[in-house]
């Protein structure tokens, strides 16, 4: 190994750089802190066996890309294209915002390429060699299949994401178009996929793709089990678009605590009687928020408006 300045015309990106997305706004901020502080970072290179005096960039490519034109200290390897790759797979494992989409591909390729050349023939024969655990290998991998399989391409769609997900492998529409929203941020939350997923599997998969089009959250999703299972009436998903906001409403605010200013005058302890206006006070609140959305969408006869009739819905 050797270490020198080269400049930077003579340095080569990797053409197989598992990195293939670079913010510019990024690039500018790492132009900028190289401009106050220096290159603190050496760039791994390899000669190019192509173009003599010309470097391969094993890794540091957004150091370059910075700034093409200036001069980097190098730390120079004569090494084999398969051991640069190995050695790019660990320097981009340990950094950030490379997306889930690139690195899946490059574990994706450097594990089959090693089983062709027979460096390992296993996924523990590369996390023993790569240093990379082999859950990471595993989930990638089967995160990248599914991709492929799937035909999702939303460099949004997260490796993550996919994954929890998998429990609707055997319903390859649904879940295609749950991570399609998903990556549309129209789902949201921890653990939001999973969740979805959890429900959406219960339901037969004409229906299950029927609600994850339309269902606006979790609990239109969980209202939909519940009328397939009939333990709710129909409704959620009707026409009545009133009836369909009502049916909503009640499900989310049922369970308002039970409790009256009577009760609390009985309780003499000073601590408790406290504790039980504080509940008392929440339920108000709580009750003042459900008739406002009632007003809106006029099931209850406020301001002279007509009450919806719920008995016919």
């Amino acid at each position: 190994m050797e270490l020198k300045t080269i400049s930077g015309k003579d340095l080569i990106p990797s053409e197989w750089n598992p990195r293939t997305k670079f913010d510019e706004e990024k690039l500018q901020l790492l132009r900028e802190s190289i401009k106050g502080i220096g290159l603190v970072e050496p760039l791994v290179v390899r000669p190019c066996p192509k173009q003599k005096g010309k470097y391969l960039i094993t890794a540091g490519e957004r150091r370059w890309r910075s700034n093409p034109d200036n001069g980097f200290l190098c730390l120079i390897r004569e090494e084999s294209e398969f051991k640069s790759k190995i050695a790019c797979l660990v320097e981009n494992y340990v950094r950030e915002n490379i997306a889930d989409e690139d690195h899946e591909k490059f574990i994706h390729d450097i594990f089959k390429e090693g089983i062709k050349d027979k460096k390992w023939d296993s996924q523990n024969g590369m996390s023993k060699i790569t240093g990379m655990p082999q859950s990471v290998i595993n989930q990638n991998l089967d995160a990248y299949n599914d991709r492929q399989s799937l035909s999702l391409s939303a460099a949004l769609m997260t490796t993550t994401d996919i994954l929890d997900s998998k429990q609707l492998k055997e319903k390859p529409k649904v879940r295609k178009k749950l991570l399609e929203r998903r990556a549309k941020d129209e789902i949201r939350g921890s653990h939001a996929v999973r969740n979805w997923a959890n429900e959406l599997n219960k339901l037969p998969e004409d229906k299950a793709l029927e609600v994850v089009k339309i269902a606006k959250d979790l609990d239109d999703v969980k209202i939909a089990v519940e009328i397939h299972e009939g333990i709710r009436e129909p409704g959620m998903f009707s026409n009545n678009e009133k009836a369909s906001r009502f049916e909503h409403i009640i499900y989310t605010y049922e369970g308002v605590l039970q409790i009256t200013p009577a009760y609390v005058d009985t309780i003499k302890k000073d601590s408790q009687r406290k504790d039980a206006i504080d509940l008392l006070e929440k339920m108000y609140n709580h009750l003042h928020k459900l008739l406002i959305e009632l007003k809106k969408i006029e099931v209850v006869n406020i301001d002279g408006k007509e009450s919806l009739d719920t008995k016919k819905m």
